[in-house]
């Protein structure tokens, strides 16, 4: 049985009125009235229903971010800044890496001629995932079989284990013929695996026939992990490994201090592993890193702009990536083709914001309470000292300035745990940066 179209046209206009609240006889949707509208009716001018000039909107269609042309435009201009400096996100591909030389080859060389397990540790927005990154597409071209694996709270260790064997093709399994069905079919090492719960020894025994190659395991975000089970499970792992000459290596990365944080409750293995901290950017590596982001925008920069800008960023590299950023796209957007001193004060100015919207209520109100903190004063200085020194503020001469805190600002600070130096750190993370650039505003 067919509608009747008035019944049709009668329920589509009883909709409207529910969904609006206004009968929709009273929409006027084309008034060439002007400005005076009759009592009661709700006007939408033809100007509203198009996009202005004068609004913001999206540069980039979504389905053309993969087939960029070269940069020959402003807009090819903004996505190659977008591109180069990503402070949000850590770097994927080698060609995006900068500096951190030194750090890399004392990683390859404990992996490739020590073939020891290496645990690298430092503060957040240190850079150790972007690292972590680069190894496996280094290690990749050397023909390692990498398999990288991001931690959280509830990892499993059989699980993870399970996914890192799946990844392992048959073919390098020493006790079959490379010719055989399960090769040709894409097999993988967790075929061998028994169903249900496993142990250590059953995952290192098949870990062992490892022929034809080497294995790299990546564990980012270790200490996210709060299962002791499964931090014990890798401890003995790694013990089978070393003890057993098993091709396999591991290279873990975790927010610490140092190694002991984060490998504590297993000293059997500290002999089989090596402990790297990921440092601060030297201040050649911040320009290097900043300058390849400007060139990728067929930007330049003044002179008197780059030394302020690599001072703000303390050497870490997210806030180096952010602060060029905020510079770079403030220079594109002036239509300059120089970042200038005046582009990095704005680029303080907004990362300082950035951040500050990260925080905590209390943590935010009790540094602007401190009003405008000079750079001598003790709270900018164990600010200083913290994004210097992985987030641990340790100088005997920093510490000395806590008594001189009011009690909300002292309260933004905790003790190092079984600390003999009775180290301090922020409580929550992007405090000591949010202090910083803070300072560094009214600086430069």
């Amino acid at each position: 049985m067919q509608s009747d179209p008035d019944e049709k046209e009668f329920c589509v206009m009883n909709w409207f009125t529910r969904l609006f609240r206004r009968p929709v006889a009273d929409w006027n949707f084309d008034s060439e009235q002007g400005d005076s509208e009759p009592e009661g009716t709700i006007s939408v001018p033809r100007a509203a229903r198009t996009v202005s000039d004068k609004m913001p909107s999206f540069s980039d269609s979504a389905s053309s971010i993969e087939h960029r042309r070269r940069p020959n435009d402003e807009r090819d201009r903004s996505r190659a800044l977008r591109q180069a400096f990503r402070p949000s996100q850590p770097v994927q591909k080698l060609k995006l890496f900068s500096g951190r030389t030194q750090l890399l080859r004392r990683v390859i060389r404990a992996i490739q001629d020590q073939h020891m397990h290496v645990v690298v540790y430092g503060d957040r927005g240190i850079g150790k995932t972007s690292l972590l990154h680069v190894v496996r597409e280094l290690a990749g071209n050397a023909n390692y079989v990498v398999s990288y694996t991001s931690c959280g709270e509830d990892s499993d260790f059989y699980e993870t284990m399970r996914t890192i064997l799946g990844r392992i093709p048959r073919l390098f399994d020493a006790n079959i013929d490379p010719t055989a069905g399960e090769v040709e079919r894409g097999g993988s090492l967790a075929d061998l695996l028994p169903q249900g719960n496993l142990t250590v020894a059953q995952i290192s025994d098949v870990m062992a026939n490892i022929e034809g190659t080497r294995v790299l395991i990546l564990l980012d975000e270790f200490d996210r992990t709060r299962s002791e089970k499964f931090r014990n499970s890798i401890a003995e792992l790694i013990k089978n490994l070393s003890d057993r000459s098993i091709k396999v290596q591991m290279l873990i990365a975790g927010v610490a201090s140092n190694l002991t944080d984060l490998i504590a409750h297993v000293p059997s293995i500290r002999r089989n592993i090596i402990g790297i901290p990921v440092p601060n950017m030297t201040e050649d590596e911040v320009r290097q890193m900043l300058q390849r982001g400007f060139s990728a925008g067929k930007l330049s920069i003044d002179k008197t702009a780059m030394d302020p800008l690599v001072e703000a960023s303390g050497g870490l590299p997210y806030l180096a990536a952010l602060l060029g950023q905020h510079a770079a796209m403030a220079c594109a957007d002036a239509g300059q083709a120089v970042v200038s001193k005046e582009h990095v004060q704005a680029s303080v100015g907004l990362a300082a914001e950035d951040i500050g919207n990260r925080l905590s209520p209390f943590s935010r109100h009790v540094v602007e309470r401190q009003g405008e903190i000079s750079s001598d004063s003790p709270l900018a200085i164990l600010a200083r000292c913290a994004v210097s020194h992985g987030g641990i503020i340790s100088d005997p001469d920093a510490l000395k300035l806590i008594p001189h805190l009011d009690e909300s600002a002292a309260a933004l600070l905790a003790m190092v745990q079984d600390d003999p130096l009775e180290s301090r750190y922020f409580v929550e993370d992007g405090v000591s940066a949010y202090i910083w650039l803070r300072t560094a505003a009214l600086t430069y």
